[in-house]
């Protein structure tokens, strides 16, 4: 078997670009598209004892300030090392306010159309509409966007713990869990089951001041909810979709009574 080494730096532009490893038989495509025009159509041909191929494709310059580019190499046994590098585009989400004093959209672009409609809001323009407001987020989500997946992570303060993450079994606090919210038919189900019958994508975290903030990944499609991580929260799942924050608000219920604005539909 090969290895994978993985260093990085900091540039500033855009591109795309992927990696091929002499292990497979096959050809596969991939893409990774932030929605403002970016793409990675990374081609692998996998042919035994062939050099590795990549066809790497950009349609426009990364609209992000801070990009970071990591270079990967491909280390055969008894081949020579082969450097082939992969764009990364990563960096702070772009936010507005919207619903509500203290409720922020996060968009990993400023193309916020390539992300699907809402089928969490009741109101759906609610989730699309700016708001007018002096108050800023207290925290900013972070994303980083490969190979059709956007990573979306936040940090919190030390000592924050978790709640929701949707109908799971285990206990009240998800604290140092990890979720998928990926409906399933969980006859039997026990305490590591990690998704029962309904998807929630949704964390309530209460932080050591006792203020509370929740956080809404706005997407119907496979996610990873990862609470194993101190004091972070980390949501992966297919490009792309937006990330709703509530808060910090007071308690619990203030963000609660926030969240049930845009999800409930009071008769």
């Amino acid at each position: 078997m090969g290895e994978l080494q993985v260093w990085s730096n900091s540039v500033a532009g855009g591109g795309a670009s992927g990696i091929a490893h002499r292990h497979h038989q096959h050809s596969a495509y991939k893409r990774c598209d932030t929605g403002s025009g970016i793409s990675s159509v990374v081609r692998l041909k996998k042919l035994l004892g062939a050099a590795p191929e990549a066809l790497f494709v950009s349609s426009s310059p990364s609209p992000f300030r801070f990009i970071r580019k990591k270079r990967l190499i491909s280390k055969m046994a008894g081949s020579e090392v082969k450097p082939l590098t992969a764009d990364v585009v990563s960096g702070d989400m772009i936010f507005q306010p919207i619903l509500e004093d203290g409720v922020f959209r996060f968009d990993s672009s400023n193309d916020r159309d390539a992300a699907f409609p809402s089928l969490s809001f009741i109101n759906t323009k609610d989730r699309d509409v700016p708001i007018t407001t002096h108050k800023v987020p207290v925290y900013t989500p972070t994303f980083e966007c490969l190979l059709g997946q956007q990573i979306v992570k936040i940090e919190l303060p030390a000592g924050t713990s978790f709640y929701g993450s949707g109908e799971v079994s285990g206990q009240l606090e998800r604290t140092g869990k990890r979720v998928f919210t990926w409906n399933t038919d969980a006859w039997g189900y026990g305490p590591e089951t990690t998704s029962l019958y309904q998807s929630h994508p949704w964390v309530l975290a209460i932080l050591p001041n006792g203020e509370a903030l929740g956080v809404l990944a706005d997407t119907t499609r496979r996610c990873e909810i990862d609470l194993r991580k101190e004091s972070g929260i980390r949501f992966t799942a297919p490009s792309s979709y937006p990330v709703i924050t509530f808060g910090p608000f007071s308690s619990p219920t203030a963000v609660l009574i926030s969240l049930s604005q845009a999800i409930v539909q009071i008769l």
